[in-house]
């Protein structure tokens, strides 16, 4: 119930068909309204006197222009231009800070991640994702991604987590092994070297991701490894769908992993990023939905994550850290477990 993301309402629905839910046909009983939308340049909002939870919102119009270069948005976000910004780089970040402007920071399980389609070769062989997992080093990671500013990831769960266990880690940093499974892998295919592309979206913060994988993989013998960068609109839908052709470089943030976690990589996931597929990991989510027992749920999740990592049909590559930074006139900053802010709970001093 957590998790759904809002009520549809059923009188909208049998009026709008189709056109349910378009740029012109929000319907909603949250604390704004639509004024505008233009898509990708300016998003107005305005306060719903109607709204459930009055005298919320205390703001009269929440205008949202999307900057997608994340140095652009820092700028302009120090320029005098915004109330409130997010960032996604840590030196970015930083610099902020530096710079006075508060500060909300909340770390979240999950992060910049590689969704390895094991339907087509040359993922659907284990030992090249494998490889791949092996040949990245998360400290180095850290420091050259994003300036030792995050921990280097081991886990897709923070240390704080319930599910996360330090003797369950993800297979990471042995670059003489992922050589071996790549030379065996090579071996089976007649000498071929392997040669893979990995589409990825333009923002900062995932080209750079992308671009150390790359280097990394690209310094092993016998590889290729290449970047295609998408418009977001259709690296979306394709990452999301599964339609990528080998390797898609995405991102999977969440609280609690069920289901944000769980439910993409199921047998029966609708859709499958992956396309993986096994019986022991389904077993444990399903036991995981079941029980009664807290201890035996993150027990599931615990034995989940063994086969996961074993099997590495998505790669976690950096822990989702949540910055967002405000002048000092926002008040009531509050997140919600999922590390989005409650807009309409803010309000802004003037004097």
């Amino acid at each position: 119930m957590t998790f759904i993301p809002f009520i549809a309402s059923p009188t909208a629905i049998r009026a709008q068909g189709s056109k349910y839910g378009g740029d012109a046909n929000a319907v909603g009983a949250g604390p704004f309204t639509i004024k505008t939308w233009n898509r990708d340049s300016q998003w107005v909002l305005t306060r719903n006197p109607n709204y459930w939870r009055a005298p919320q919102p205390y703001v009269d119009q929440l205008v949202v222009n999307p900057i997608v270069d994340d140095s652009q948005r820092k700028n302009t976000f120090a320029a005098g231009q915004a109330n409130m910004t997010f960032m996604g780089l840590g030196t970015n970040a930083d610099e902020l800070q530096k710079q006075g402007f508060k500060e909300e920071t909340m770390i979240l399980n999950g992060g910049i991640q590689i969704y390895f389609n094991t339907k087509n070769e040359p993922f659907k062989d284990v030992r090249v994702r494998q490889a791949v997992a092996l040949a990245i080093d998360p400290v180095d990671y850290s420091k050259v991604v994003n300036g030792g500013l995050q921990d280097p990831i081991d886990s897709i769960f923070r240390h704080d987590s319930p599910f996360f266990d330090a003797s369950i880690t993800q297979q990471l940093n042995n670059p003489a092994k992922a050589q071996q499974l790549i030379d065996a892998w090579s071996a089976d295919h007649g000498g071929a070297k392997l040669q893979f592309t990995m589409t990825v979206f333009q923002s900062t913060n995932y080209q750079l991701s992308a671009q150390y994988v790359q280097g990394k993989v690209n310094a092993l013998k016998n590889v290729k490894m290449d970047l295609v960068t998408e418009a977001s609109a259709q690296h979306i839908t394709t990452c999301t769908a599964g339609s990528f052709a080998q390797a898609c470089g995405f991102g999977n943030v969440f609280d609690d992993p069920e289901p944000a976690w769980t439910g993409l990589y199921t047998c029966s996931a609708t859709p499958s990023p992956t396309g993986w597929c096994n019986s022991q990991f389904d077993k444990d989510v399903l036991d995981n939905q079941t029980t009664l027992d807290p201890q035996q749920r993150i027990n599931d999740i615990k034995d989940a994550q063994k086969v996961f990592y074993q099997d590495v049909p998505s790669l976690y590559l950096e822990r989702r850290y949540s910055w967002v930074f405000h002048t000092a006139s926002i008040q009531n900053f509050k997140y919600a477990n999922d590390g989005t802010p409650l807009l309409g709970e803010m309000w802004i001093k003037t004097h």
